[in-house]
């Protein structure tokens, strides 16, 4: 930690305290007394023995402190009900220590446990999942379905060192759906980082906090700094949070946020400024992956019910490796999926053409393999669920296929079985017609637009039902026949009115090729008085005025078009 830091640190906790004690109608402070130590046999309580830790210490409003190394610490509050949280350093289980403390109380004692964890070999991993929206008569996705997705998204060696749900853990923040949620974990050995977000805040927080405990906090693993933000604060609040939070932390230090909602520009630039690396949110029901520059944003889909972007349900693996940030993500499934997607079925495949299997079973990683005549086919890793080999040289004909899926450790193997047909190597594998591309892109090819202008080649636009051009298109209503007489009629009169104007537009259009002295000419010409155009707008006035004498009279005068043709037709 930079002596910078150190002194600007120190002088916000000053500036906190005298706000509370001498702010013009601020409340009554009070000063407090605790140490935060590390609770060897579990029972929350400072026995003989114990020692104390050096950590920061904080008011969920503000005020930030050290305690000494002897774990010793004095905190000035406001005398109102609230919590206190300590710092988890590296080595401790992560997740928030926090005490509540009443209000009007001066003999509060602020001891905070912290709980040794175990030494962990090679880099850091954590899970991070995202909405479960968990509802007290929700079905499918209930308790049972939790638990289940926890234990597969947890399932890695060694094992996570925490495991994450980036808010809307509740649907409506009800007390029953937060002991939902604890009947859902009670097995799980992984530390469990809660954060808060709007669904779980439709009381302001109340029953969130007294369950859970702060909304902000933050904690140490191995040399990683992670900030939990409380996303419902206003901006003005959030950044002064991460102000006060950051600036106890060394500025080498990765930093990972994590958060409910994806955050404005403002707050993104505040986080940058401030060193920090990756930020985790949910919120959107999407998956995201968005590069605001020095910081990276991951917006997960659900973790029970998939995303709006039609992404399954799902998770992320994060493995950070002193600067190396990996991510992987997974599928939550129901089952084990294990099938064999190419070769096509009723397609042979001539040998060393791919193979490709498909395969999820929870986070960690498979090894896969398709067995074909007593011959066993490592298939590599492809990305997504994509496992790809080579078709083996076997004798043309029909082979069954056993496809295994191993994963490492404590699960038996899955085990799939199919059948391929293996073409001669000297003879051209036959086409597959896959059918209509209902989907954007305009054909198979997703050549999009391309597709419409190459249909001498087969292509066919987005939304073109096919046939000549100009033929009618499906499905729209047979018009009747007096409304076919009239288009007849309308076209007939279109003909003859291109014929009439075929010589002078020509004309006009051969001098619009001259530039703006043939636009000019064009103008004038059309303008000219006496000429043809003229001539046809005083036949049109004489014959308008011989079908209203034949009986049309005014009426017909006023009427349209049409009206004026049925009047004139009168005898």
């Amino acid at each position: 930690m930079t002596p910078g830091r150190t002194l600007r640190g120190l002088l916000v906790a000053v500036a906190i305290a005298v706000g509370i004690v001498g702010g013009a109608g601020a409340a009554a402070a009070r000063t407090l007394t605790g140490t935060v130590f590390a609770d060897a046999d579990g029972d929350g309580v400072l026995d003989a023995g114990e020692r104390g830790v050096a950590t920061v210490v904080a008011w969920e409003g503000g005020g930030f402190v050290r305690s000494d190394d002897r774990g010793a610490v004095t905190l000035t509050i406001p005398d109102d009900a609230g919590l206190v949280w300590a710092r988890v350093p590296a080595g401790y289980r992560p997740g928030p220590a926090w005490r509540a403390v009443p209000a009007g109380a001066d003999d509060v004692e602020l001891d905070l446990p912290l709980t040794p964890a175990p030494r962990a070999a090679g880099p850091l991993t954590f899970v991070v999942a995202a909405d479960t929206h968990l509802h007290a008569d929700q079905r499918p996705y209930g308790v049972d379905e939790l638990r289940a997705a926890i234990v597969d998204a947890t399932a890695l060696a060694p094992t996570p060192r925490f495991f994450t749900i980036l808010g809307d853990v509740s649907h409506a923040n009800a007390p029953e759906e937060l002991a939902q949620v604890d009947a859902a974990m009670a097995d799980l050995d992984v530390p469990w980082v809660p954060v808060a977000g709007n669904h779980d805040w439709y009381d302001g927080g109340e029953a969130w906090r007294a369950h859970f405990g702060p909304a902000g906090y933050s904690f140490d693993v191995d040399d990683v700094h992670v900030v939990v933000i409380d996303t419902n604060l206003p901006e003005d609040d959030l950044i002064a949070f991460l102000d006060h939070d950051l600036a106890y932390v060394d500025p080498g230090a990765t930093i990972v946020a994590l958060g409910h909602a994806p955050q404005s520009a403002r707050v993104i630039a505040s986080m940058e400024a401030r060193g920090v690396d990756l930020y985790l949110a949910g919120h959107w029901h999407a998956s995201r992956v968005v590069d605001h520059g020095a910081l990276v944003e991951l917006d997960t889909e659900p973790f029970l019910m998939g995303g709006m972007d039609g992404t399954p349900a799902g998770y992320r693996v994060i493995t950070i490796a002193g600067a190396t940030i990996e991510v992987d993500h997974h599928a939550v499934v129901r089952a084990p999926q294990l099938a064999l997607v190419a070769p096509l079925p009723g397609r042979c495949a001539r040998p060393g053409e791919p193979l490709v299997v498909a395969a999820e079973v929870d986070a960690r990683p498979l090894t896969v393999t398709a067995r074909i005549a007593d011959r066993a086919l490592p298939l590599r890793a492809a990305g997504g669920w994509d496992h790809v080999g080579a078709v083996p040289a076997v004798a043309p004909g029909t082979w069954a296929v056993r496809l295994e899926a191993r994963a490492r450790r404590r699960r038996a193997p899955v085990v799939r079985d199919a059948v391929i047909d293996v073409c001669d190597a000297t003879t051209a594998a036959p086409a597959v017609t896959i059918g209509s591309w209902p989907q954007l892109g305009g054909g198979a090819a997703r050549r999009g637009a391309q597709a419409g202008r190459d249909r001498a080649a087969g292509g066919r636009a987005l939304g073109d039902p096919g046939g000549r051009p100009g033929q009618r298109r499906r499905g729209r209503r047979r018009p009747r026949a007096g409304h076919r007489r009239r288009s007849r009629a309308r076209r007939r009169r279109r003909r003859g009115r291109a014929r009439r104007r075929r010589r002078p537009r020509a004309l006009a259009l051969d001098l619009a090729g001259a530039g703006a002295r043939g636009g000019r000419l064009r103008r004038r010409a059309r303008r000219r008085p006496g000429g043809r155009g003229a001539e046809r707008r005083h036949r049109g006035r004489a014959g308008r005025r011989r079908r209203a004498r034949r009986g049309g009279g005014a009426r017909c005068r006023r009427a349209s078009i049409r009206r004026w043709r049925r009047c004139g037709r009168r005898r």
